[in-house]
C-alpha cells in the first residue's frame, strides 16, 4: 500500500484519539495526515486506502459515510501547479459504501487530468494532504 494515515499534527506518529472530535451531536470526525510512498496506481479508480486504523479509534464501530481530502502544497490546488486529490469510499448505482479497505484517492494533475500509473511525483510526495473522515455517532 502506497498511502499511509498517520496523526494530524504531521509528527509521522500513527492515528490515535487525538485525531478525533466526537463534540457533534450526532457525528464523529477523524482528521489525519496521508503520507504517499512508493507508485500512484490508477486502475481506473485510484489508489488503495485503508481506513481501518481510524474505525479501531472511533467509538461508534460504524462506517464512514463521507469524506474529503485536501491537500495544501506544489501539488495541488493550494499551491503553484493547481493539482488536487479526490477520495471515494462508495462504489455502483445508487452507491454502495465500499469495506474499510476499499476506499480510493484518486490524484489529479494540473490542467484536470488524472495522474499515470508509476512514482508518486516530487511534489505528491512534499504535500500536505488532509484527510478528514465524518462517522456516525448513534444509530
Amino acid at each position: 500500500m502506497s498511502i499511509a494515515i498517520q496523526a494530524a499534527d504531521g509528527s509521522g506518529a500513527p492515528p490515535s484519539v487525538r485525531d478525533i472530535d466526537a463534540s457533534g451531536n450526532q457525528f464523529v470526525y477523524t482528521f489525519n495526515r496521508l503520507v504517499f510512498s512508493g507508485n500512484y496506481v490508477t486502475a481506473l479508480t485510484g489508489d488503495s486506502l485503508d481506513l481501518t486504523p481510524l474505525a479501531a479509534i472511533v467509538p461508534s464501530g460504524y462506517t464512514p459515510f463521507t469524506a474529503y481530502v485536501e491537500g495544501n502544497g506544489d501539488a495541488t490546488s493550494q499551491g503553484g501547479s493547481g493539482g488536487y486529490y479526490d477520495i471515494s469510499l462508495f462504489n455502483g448505482n445508487p452507491p454502495v459504501a465500499n469495506a474499510l479497505t476499499g476506499a480510493k484517492v484518486r490524484v489529479w494533475a494540473a490542467g484536470g487530468g488524472e495522474l499515470a500509473s508509476g512514482a508518486y511525483p516530487a511534489a505528491v510526495l512534499r504535500d500536505a494532504v488532509t484527510l478528514c473522515v465524518t462517522w456516525r455517532k448513534f444509530q
